[in-house]
């Protein structure tokens, strides 16, 4: 989850694109396991990101 993490800050890509491409099968599983590790949908973060709103550390 940590790489589509980073890809979801540090790339353009479609959220969906992210996932495929790290083989999550399941997008809608996969958003929500984000949602609850990282407190936050994919889309959520990048918006708030590129705000300034956060950090892009999520450590």
């Amino acid at each position: 989850m940590d790489a589509i993490y980073q890809d979801v800050l540090g790339t353009n890509q479609p959220i969906k694109t992210i996932f495929a491409r790290h083989g999550a099968n399941n997008v809608k599983l996969a958003m929500k396991c984000f949602k609850e590790l990282y407190g936050k949908s994919p889309n959520q973060l990048r918006h708030l990101t590129a705000d300034g709103g956060i950090s892009d550390n999520h450590e």
